[in-house]
């Protein structure tokens, strides 16, 4: 059987993680160069922590497997249009 949180407490964490990620995209404009939030930005904010930082690469490194499989996937898709015009 599962506990649902109370309400009091999903309400704490969830204005916890609000201003965690509100502070942080504050400095991440203010250290970029561009004056917009830059993936590079987040991650030197969370380089010393070493949980945060990992975690970050490997959401990055598994973004990037996603988009070649979608790449792969689309060209296996064309590739299978392009014979039944044939």
């Amino acid at each position: 059987m599962q506990h649902m949180p109370l309400s009091d407490t999903a309400d704490l964490l969830e204005n916890s993680v609000f201003e965690f990620i509100t502070e942080k995209t504050h400095k991440a404009m203010v250290i970029g160069w561009t004056g917009h939030v830059q993936v590079e930005d987040i991650i030197f904010l969370v380089r010393r922590d070493v949980r945060k930082y990992a975690r970050g690469k490997d959401l990055l490194t598994m973004n990037e497997e996603l988009k070649k499989a979608r790449e792969a996937f689309n060209e296996i898709k064309y590739v299978g249009c392009e014979a039944k015009l044939k």
